[in-house]
């Protein structure tokens, strides 16, 4: 009965499996295993916390897997496993997604040379000391995720070989500022970049190197640092880690960046005025625990997504007012005043308003918020709604609403008429 249950089921929509302590379901349920193993529809596996000989025991039920796309192993710390079954992870030829997490054993993975169809590839948590497991014979590999392996890591080898590498994410395998020099000028083919070099190691001033890159989310340690050249960043994130020294960052030197479009500072002291970027074409602007000015905001006309989080300072968004195209509006941990509910009330197109953790938001009057008809979500999860707040039957595009408690009982009686989805934080 069981197993007939899963072959209806499964064998229609189910393509993923996660086995964690994966004995007990061989033991108990052999049929139901069996049938897994041999089920085309799971294309996906990931394993997690299982010794050496309950990996091997459950990769060989499931060499009949032929066209199992991804695979991920996941260890945690106290789990004492010091080799992989190589032979059995390279039956599995047709593997495009490999991530490899918390092995913190190991120091290289030689069954990854068999792998010539991988297509991503995630390391987290292990000593590797190279990348020399990857080879010209990876022709389809373009994204490579490479985090904390506790030494330095040479990525030498994606210089000499020709690796179609696309992304490259690299977290904490320190100092490899003089590969990274080398290799970024003379592969253009790297477009998107996410690197953060690790406590301790300051990234230089002078990016220059980076300049092939379009998508760029980087963690600098370093009190300045120019970008002017990057004039071919399409979206560029900066992030100042938590006990790194201040990072100053001066919008003169991205004010030419000319294909930008999507900007995220956080932790970040800003210096000068957003209508420096007037000539920008910036759709989305993220501003998380930032210092400084938010004035002449509204000098980037091209804005539709505009998101404050953790401002320092009480928040008036007076340099917003009026921007035309604004259609999502995230103002999350923030001490706001009556005036920028009155500035919320002239963008005409938002869709998308979310306020959660905002201090003081129950004294303030809500009530324009009813003329804008394109509303779609709302969240202000420690706002308590009255009758009066919103006019609900004003909002026809409304479809989800987060409020702290809704007092009037129509509200929720209309809400559930027009069949709109809402939640109660405070109930």
């Amino acid at each position: 009965k069981m197993n007939g249950l899963l072959e209806e089921i499964w064998g229609k929509v189910f393509n993923y499996l996660k086995l964690e302590d994966l004995f007990k379901l061989a033991t108990t349920n052999t049929e139901a295993y069996n049938f897994l193993s041999t089920s085309n529809s799971v294309q996906h596996i990931a394993i997690q916390n299982l010794s050496y000989q309950q990996i091997t025991s459950t990769l060989q039920y499931f060499q009949n897997l032929e066209y199992l796309l991804s695979l991920k192993i996941i260890m945690n710390r106290m789990t004492n496993v010091h080799q992989l079954p190589n032979e059995l992870i390279a039956n599995f030829y047709n593997i495009r997604k490999l991530e490899l997490i918390s092995l913190t054993m190991f120091e290289d993975f030689p069954v990854i040379r068999s792998l010539h169809r991988l297509q991503q590839l995630k390391i987290v948590g292990c000593k590797i000391k190279n990348l020399n497991f990857l080879t010209e014979d990876h022709k389809e590999l373009w994204e490579l995720y490479v985090k904390t392996c506790f030494k330095l890591v040479d990525i030498s080898s994606i210089l000499r070989n020709q690796i179609p590498i696309t992304s490259l994410f690299l977290f904490d395998i320190g100092d490899i500022q003089p590969h990274m020099k080398i290799l970024l000028p003379i592969r253009p083919n790297i477009k998107t970049l996410v690197w953060n070099p690790g406590a301790g190691i300051t990234m230089e001033n002078d990016l220059s190197f980076l300049k092939h890159v379009q998508h760029l989310e980087i963690f600098p340690r370093n009190q300045q640092i120019t970008l002017s050249l990057l004039t071919n960043l399409v979206c560029l994130t900066i992030i100042n880690p938590k006990y790194a020294p201040y990072l100053y960052m001066d919008l003169d030197n991205i004010a030419n960046l000319i294909n930008l479009q999507y900007l995220k500072f956080e932790t970040v002291v800003i210096t000068g005025e957003f209508d420096q970027l007037h000539n920008l074409n910036l759709n989305t602007l993220i501003l998380k625990r930032i210092t400084g000015s938010l004035n002449h905001l509204n000098s980037i006309p091209s804005l539709t997504h505009l998101d404050v989080e953790g401002y320092s300072e009480k928040l008036y968004l007076r340099g917003a007012a009026h921007l035309k195209k604004l259609r999502i509006l995230g103002l999350n941990y923030c001490i706001v005043c009556q005036e920028v509910f009155d500035i919320i009330g002239t963008f005409e197109k938002l869709e998308y308003l979310y306020m959660n953790n905002c201090s003081m938001i129950n004294d303030m009057d809500i009530s324009m918020l009813g003329h804008l008809e394109n509303l779609r979500d709302v969240q202000m999860k420690h706002r308590i709604l009255n009758r009066e707040d919103l006019d609900i039957s004003r909002l026809g595009n409304l479809w989800n609403l987060y409020a702290g408690s809704i007092n009037d009982p129509t509200v929720t009686q209309f809400l559930e008429q027009k069949k709109i989805n809402y939640r109660q934080f405070l109930r």
